[in-house]
């Protein structure tokens, strides 16, 4: 099982920024490919938390130390489990492949959609909004960080 991060947000993220190009969903500038993933990052980390977020925010509700973070009986103490169960209530009840959704895929779409169709880094969006969100919950839905190395 991989423990998901920032790092697999951002490969999710280069992924749907990747296959709509290569599926001809949009067209950018080469140069402005990096700049977009950024953009694009920064709109989903928002709603996708990872087991990284998870365990640091776990962490913080029990006013923990940084150096606690290795302590495997701490982690594995009933008080740590505790805190971690109320964190990732918090996160929402939609999980897929080690991310978990604060809100669910289509709205994320509609975002990244939304997005898109406004930003000065794509030149043309070639699919309805419809096909395009759809596009993107099935990159999402598909996406396997433990693949993504």
């Amino acid at each position: 099982m991989v423990v998901t991060n920032e790092e697999n947000v951002r490969s999710l993220v280069k992924s749907i920024i990747t296959r709509l190009e290569n599926q001809k969903a949009i067209s950018m500038r080469p140069v402005d490919r990096e700049k977009l993933r950024q953009e694009v990052y920064q709109l989903v980390q928002l709603s996708v938390k990872t087991d990284q977020d998870l365990h640091e925010k776990t962490l913080a509700a029990l006013g923990a130390k940084a150096e606690e973070l290795s302590n495997s009986e701490f982690t594995e103490s009933s008080q740590y489990r505790a805190a971690k169960a109320i964190v990732r209530k918090s996160f929402g009840d939609d999980t897929l492949n080690g991310f978990y959704f604060t809100e669910n895929i289509k709205q994320i779409a509609i975002h990244i959609r939304e997005f898109l169709m406004n930003s000065d880094l794509i030149e043309d969006v070639y699919e309805t909004d419809h096909d395009l969100e759809q596009m993107i919950v099935e990159i999402i839905k598909k996406f396997n960080p433990a693949a993504a190395h």
